[in-house]
């Protein structure tokens, strides 16, 4: 997080420059209270107090669950997916992937390819397949690997992790 002085109006702000949890550059403008003429030195000195007081704005890799992240990450891709694509992969996350990450409450930038791995085992176990009671087919677990694939293509695209944990993780052999 930075911070500059600008002037609106005859007064000075204090604008802070951080990392949105969409991963884009945000502004925010804090009033000084002080006018333009004589006050740039003082507002100047205000800065470090005031990023200090707001620095819990800024997103940092890592502060979030995966769980939340793939929500959040799944309700961005309502507007921009075909409706049945978004049912899918909503489908996907609900049904599969979320269940058997929220009961270990990892950050997105701890998952491994360890946990990657296990959760495709997971997916060959009796009763992965809600409808039979028995084993998912290796084409919807193709599928639960490439929506898997697409949220850490995302995450790494927008620098919310550093490597992808889904990379060369191979699916197991039925």
């Amino acid at each position: 997080m930075t911070g500059s002085i600008q002037e609106k109006k005859g007064r000075l702000y204090v604008v802070l420059h951080f990392k949105g949890r969409n991963g884009k550059k945000q502004y925010k403008w804090i009033k000084t209270g002080l006018d333009k003429r004589g006050n740039i030195k003082k507002a100047e000195a205000l800065i470090p107090d005031v990023i200090d007081k707001y620095k819990s704005l800024e997103y940092k890799e890592g502060d979030e669950l995966f769980v939340n992240y793939v929500s959040a990450w799944i309700s961005e891709k309502k507007t921009l997916l075909k409706k049945s694509t978004w049912e899918t992969y909503n489908m996907y996350l609900s049904s599969h992937i979320l269940p058997f990450f929220e009961p270990l409450q990892l950050n997105i930038q701890d998952i491994t390819k360890k946990h990657i791995k296990a959760c495709y085992e997971s997916l060959m176990n009796p009763g992965s397949n809600k409808n039979t009671g028995g084993v998912l087919c290796g084409r919807s677990i193709k599928k639960i690997a490439a929506v898997l694939k697409l949220i850490f293509k995302d995450a790494l695209a927008l620098d919310d992790i550093k490597k992808d944990p889904s990379s060369s993780v191979p699916l197991p052999k039925q």
